[in-house]
Formats: C-alpha cells, structure tokens, sequence
C-alpha cells in the first residue's frame, strides 16, 4: 500500500516536474532559432555590405583606366574625323 502511494506520488510528482519544465525548454528553444535566425541575418547583410563595398572599389579602380580609354576614343574619333574632312576636301578639289 505505502509502497504504491510512494509511486502515485513520484508519478505525480514527474508529471508536475514535466508541466513545470515544458513551457521553460519550449521557450528556451524558441529563444535559440530567434537567435540562429538574428544572426544568421546579421551574417548575410554583412555578407552583402562586403560585396557591396568590393564592387564599390573595383568601379572606382576601374573608373580612371576607363576614363583613360574613353578620352583615347574622343581622341582617335577626332582624328578620324580629320581625315575623313581632309579625305572630302582633297576630293572636292579634284572632282571639280
């Protein structure tokens, strides 16, 4: 008899351990993805800052050779343009 008490009262108190318990890991748990997820998300807006600023250093390192290679096209248009107006005029001489 006391014996079987002695189990009631042990499974009784595992049952108010567990209710007690429960709420407390459940919480605990919620609270890790929360966080998993918090960083996580910090980690991959720090992922694309760094990308960001990587492409913000190849435009302006790039931006002088093209700057460069553009002011070598206005150079050899305006070349080009002379010959073709020296072309035309050396024509106009001779075909009149």
């Amino acid at each position: 008899m006391i014996g079987l008490a002695l189990v009631g009262i042990g499974a009784g108190l595992a049952a108010a351990g567990f209710a007690v318990l429960a709420p407390i890991c459940f919480s605990w748990s919620r609270e890790k993805v929360r966080e998993a997820y918090r960083k996580g998300k910090e980690g991959m807006l720090s992922g694309l800052e760094g990308a960001a600023a990587t492409l913000k250093d190849v435009a302006e390192k790039s931006q002088g050779p093209l700057g460069d290679a553009a002011k070598a096209a206005r150079q050899t248009t305006a070349i080009a343009a002379g010959a073709v107006e020296t072309a035309a005029a050396y024509v106009r001489e001779h075909v009149q």
